[in-house]
């Protein structure tokens, strides 16, 4: 059985950087940018955007994605 890759929210939430309520409010927002934009915004820019993270701890999270995907290829 294949392991459902992380992504960034649940790495922030693993890394106790924000909570499940911020990754729903973030991704709210998103769909909120998308359908007034017309634009995807990338969850971890909308959630440095919002105050949700700050701009080291998406790096951070951003490291570990890198580094899970290392790991599974």
């Amino acid at each position: 059985m294949t392991k459902r890759k992380e992504r960034v929210g649940d790495i922030a939430v693993r890394l106790g950087f924000a909570t499940r309520d911020d990754i729903k409010l973030a991704l709210k927002r998103q769909r909120e940018i998308e359908r007034t934009e017309g634009a995807r915004r990338l969850l971890g820019l909308v959630m440095v955007e919002m105050g949700l993270l700050s701009t080291e701890q998406l790096i951070i999270v951003l490291q570990e994605l890198k580094r899970g995907k290392s790991a599974h290829s």
